[in-house]
């Protein structure tokens, strides 16, 4: 197997994994002989924005790439910065900070999703001249996460099913029953 890159990272809330994410890592693997994975907003869970734990979203990615280049991937948590925006290029410093201290250089290849071009503003030129960076468009992807979820609090199998990894069926009761136990905490607080 021959590769371009030597390392490529690929950063993304995972709120659930699904085909949208799945066509960035498959990009990286093919790319590259090692990704990293950066699992975003990793202190979140237990809202609906982000119901899932970190566990939870990096066993999605474990089941997904048992068989397919999971020997090739290193998933670790991205929590978010409270202090700044997400789409400045603190926000890209810290990204860049984070790859560094686990590999010892920055990414060779930076794939990941861009909605309505708010992230390309995460690097400065200086930083984009080092890398190699794949922005795969959301009109690209047709799910999103928040469509997802609400499959699943809707018991809509067939919508999860389009959508998703036919390999993470047998986690879809799993994840369900946390988005209902998520929207009763949330009902709740707000009565």
């Amino acid at each position: 197997m021959f590769n371009k890159y030597n390392y490529g990272l690929v950063v993304g809330r995972f709120q659930p994994l699904h085909y949208g994410h799945q066509r960035m890592i498959d990009l990286a693997l093919n790319l590259c002989q090692e990704v990293i994975i950066f699992i975003g907003s990793s202190q979140e869970s237990g809202t609906m924005k982000n119901p899932f734990s970190y566990d939870v979203r990096k066993k999605m990615i474990e089941i997904v790439y048992k068989d397919n280049g999971l020997d090739r991937l290193e998933i670790k948590p991205l929590p978010d910065l409270r202090e700044s925006g997400q789409d400045d290029t603190v926000w890209g410093n810290y990204v860049i900070d984070q790859y560094v201290d686990l590999i010892g250089g920055g990414p060779e290849v930076f794939i990941y999703g861009d909605d309505n071009g708010q992230r390309s503003t995460w690097f400065t030129d200086e930083q984009r001249k080092n890398m190699v960076e794949i922005i795969i468009p959301r009109k690209m992807i047709t799910t999103s996460g928040t469509e997802l979820r609400n499959a699943l609090l809707n018991d809509n199998q067939f919508y999860w099913s389009v959508y998703t990894d036919n390999k993470l069926s047998s986690y879809y009761s799993f994840l369900r029953d946390i988005m209902k136990g998520v929207n009763t905490i949330c009902s709740t607080q707000n009565e």
